[in-house]
């Protein structure tokens, strides 16, 4: 951060700066004064083609925040770039003696971040500050919804597919296989002076072995199974965690809205019922908390 301009000097600058980039914006566009001032009147505001001219001339030095928006909007801009110009100039007078680069001009505008005249404690209590937050936790939360909801889903197609395989009696059939294998080769080493004998019990030994496997593979499948179950399942814990404390910190900032008599912002959808059922669910445990404390005393 520098110092430059004089602040008696400020205001006229800073008007003089929305004219030239007024100016090289209806350039860039192929729009004369006159066809400006013709858009910022279908708009609903009139600012006649003369005082476009003015300010562009520098023959008029002050600039009206109505003026500002409605040429910002003909221009297709945002307003805050018409005044801090980003792009084309190094440094802007964001305020008397103070020169700043053009985009931390804007996110001083428009309240990204605290400017440097203003505590770090009193911006961040400020409602443009908590709005902001909000907009953000809002956004957090409904992605936290959407994750719990793929995750619920997939989960929930996991169990069914998990419930249809009949793994007890899978297993029981693998142990009497196996059973019935061992006994087998009790017989073989008895049948050794019979090979008639022999050959049918090798053939019933050969389709044991094939049962088996077939068995062992499904019981493995299952096992495996079991260990998707799980992380299925943590991530459905997980995506509500994560849901919960994004809810915890809307919840908060509310009582901060409501401490400075802001108006709450409005949440609409699935966020809302999930606010409602995270509030549901606070006011049930403080319920229990309170009646454990009266048993204690």
């Amino acid at each position: 951060m520098t110092t430059s301009t004089e602040p008696s000097d400020w205001a006229s600058k800073l008007a003089a700066a929305v004219a030239d980039e007024v100016k090289r914006l209806r350039r860039v566009r192929g729009m004369s004064a006159q066809q400006l001032a013709d858009r910022c009147e279908d708009l609903g505001f009139q600012i006649p083609r003369s005082v476009i001219a003015n300010l562009e001339s520098k023959r008029r030095l002050t600039i009206s925040a109505a003026e500002i928006v409605i040429l910002s909007a003909a221009l297709e801009v945002p307003p805050v770039t018409l005044l801090f110009p980003i792009g084309y100039r190094e440094s802007v007078d964001y305020l008397p003696g103070i020169s700043v680069a053009p985009l931390e001009a804007i996110d001083y505008f428009s309240g990204a971040a605290a400017p440097p005249v203003v505590s770090n404690e009193v911006f961040l209590s400020h409602q443009m500050y908590l709005y902001e937050s909000h907009r953000r936790l809002s956004r957090r939360a409904g992605r936290e919804i959407d994750r719990r909801r793929r995750a619920e889903t997939e989960l929930a197609v996991f169990e069914q597919r998990l419930s249809k395989m009949q793994t007890a009696d899978r297993l029981q059939e693998l142990d009497e296989v196996r059973a019935e294998r061992d006994s087998v080769f009790a017989s073989l080493r008895e049948q050794a002076a019979h090979p008639d004998k022999r050959a049918a019990l090798e053939q019933h030994l050969l389709l044991l072995s094939v049962r088996e496997h077939e068995l062992g593979s499904e019981v493995a499948e299952f096992h495996s199974m079991i260990s998707e179950h799980r992380r299925l399942r943590w991530a459905v814990d997980a995506a509500s965690r994560s849901l919960r404390t994004a809810l915890e910190q809307l919840v908060d900032l509310w009582a901060r809205l409501d401490a400075i008599g802001a108006l709450r912002p409005k949440i609409d959808g699935t966020l809302r019922v999930a606010v409602e059922d995270f509030l549901e669910q606070r006011f049930r445990y403080d319920d229990d908390d309170r009646g454990e404390d009266d048993d204690e005393e």
